[in-house]
């Protein structure tokens, strides 16, 4: 069974690695996809400096 754990957090906040530690009791196939800053609310921002 494949796993996958996501976080709009950042790979850094703790309760990613608690899930990680759970999910890998549960299945070898693990996936944890998180960015490298936090990203909260990052859907509803607007950019105009940058694509």
């Amino acid at each position: 069974m494949r796993i996958l754990i996501t976080n709009d957090d950042g790979i850094g906040a703790p309760g990613i690695y608690v899930l990680e530690k759970i999910a890998a009791q549960l299945s070898d196939d693990l996936w944890i996809v998180a960015p490298a800053e936090e990203q909260s609310g990052a859907g509803h921002s607007l950019t105009l400096t940058r694509p």
